[in-house]
């Protein structure tokens, strides 16, 4: 499928889902997860199968007008090195050098024993090297926290770490409902 039509795809998907007269700025989308985010509010739409194979979607909905604050938290992807366990690679792997000398220079049967002993003991060096290191994905961590008291904990959103421009896109849209024209029109609609 070609991007366009993919996207395409998205925008059908999430048009079941929003008025005429709101635009879509952003929409990303998963295995089994639509985010979208239009100038009005934010959309996620899960689905899921239930145990008789019948296809459910969840929607989950934020209105930017009741959005007072947002957190936006974007980590990139890591790589956690463990220390302690490529030390461990690297002091067996000279054992198993050593083991592998004495073994060929001995001679007898002491040599077979010495070369399997140094082979086991490199073989797990290469494994304890290759899975000393590993990487930790990133994604956005999206809070958006509601104006009003009592308003409850924040709607919480998560997007996959390639999905920052659908980050920013919620900031800009909250941004916009807070300006001071957005606001003066919202007063003047209130005073009639």
């Amino acid at each position: 499928m070609s991007p366009k039509n993919e996207s395409q795809d998205l925008a059908q998907h999430v048009e079941k889902y929003i008025t005429p007269d709101e635009n879509v700025n952003a929409v990303s989308s998963g295995n089994s997860r639509t985010f979208a985010v239009t100038d009005r509010r934010v959309l996620d739409i899960q689905e899921s199968e239930t145990n008789h194979n019948k296809l459910v979607e969840n929607i989950s909905t934020t209105l930017f007008t009741n959005i007072s604050r947002a957190n936006i938290s974007i980590e990139g992807s890591t790589r956690n090195t463990d220390t302690s366990q490529i030390i461990g690679g690297v002091l067996l792997g000279l054992i198993g050098v050593v083991a592998m000398i004495f073994g060929l220079s001995g001679g007898g049967s002491g040599t077979l024993i010495g070369v399997l002993v140094g082979a086991v003991l490199i073989v797990l060096t290469g494994w304890l090297l290759l899975n000393a290191t590993e990487q930790i994905s990133g994604g956005i961590r999206v809070e958006l926290h509601h104006g009003t008291p009592n308003s409850g904990p924040p709607d919480r959103y998560i997007l996959p770490e390639d999905q920052d421009e659908t980050a920013r896109a919620v900031v800009r849209n909250i941004g916009r409902k807070h300006a001071p024209s957005a606001q003066a029109a919202s007063v003047g609609v209130a005073n009639e």
